[in-house]
Parts: structure tokens; sequence; C-alpha cells
């Protein structure tokens, strides 16, 4: 499923140079779903939806540049790999780095010795 999420993303990064940034977002997306195969299948069906698109979730992050410009007075500003991160995770509903996706129900694991 990693793989089938990540060619999702580069076909949406199709015809972008990677000077762009909606290609760049694309790629650190890409690194959120190595992270499991339970986050790549969220991103891979949310891509499904043009309202989903990398394309989209870039402009969350302009947003929040632009708010962070206005704020700063006009002054330089960088959306850190941090922040982005944030937004991308709220923005496709994943858990936090190093957090577990939400399942519906976990397997439980029998012993055989509790039959004996």
């Amino acid at each position: 499923m990693i793989q089938k999420a990540i060619d999702r993303i580069t076909e949406q990064q199709e015809g972008l140079s990677e000077a762009d940034t909606v290609f760049g977002v694309g790629e650190q997306l890409k690194d959120i779903c190595r992270e499991s195969a339970e986050i790549a299948e969220i991103v891979f069906q949310d891509l499904e939806n043009p309202e989903m698109s990398i394309k989209k979730a870039e402009a969350k992050i302009h947003a929040k540049a632009d708010e962070l410009h206005k704020k700063n007075k006009g002054r330089q500003i960088c959306v850190t790999p941090h922040i982005a991160d944030k937004i991308l995770r709220d923005f496709y509903g994943l858990p936090s780095k190093g957090e577990a996706p939400a399942t519906e129900s976990e397997p439980k694991l029998i012993d055989i010795n509790d039959f004996i």
C-alpha cells in the first residue's frame, strides 16, 4: 500500500519542477506515507478526491505562510518541516508523528495454553 500511495503522489507531481512548492509537499507526504501502511492507505484514498490533492494540501501550507508573514509584519518567514508536517497530518486526518493510526478494533491474540 505504501508504494501505491507514493505512486499516486508521483502522478500528481507530474509536470512540476522540483522547485515547485506543490512538488515539495508531495515529497513530504511521501515521507509521511512511508511511516506505515495504514497511513499510506488513508492518503491513497484521500487523493482520489480532487479536494484532497497535493495542490490543495499545499494551499493549506501556503495559507499558514501568509498568516505568519502578516503576523511578522512582512518580514521573511519560513514554514518549517515540523509545521508543514502538522498541517499535512491535520489535512489528511493522520495521526501525529509517532502515534499509531486509530483502528476499528485491535485483533485479540488467543494463547492456546489458555485452553489447556
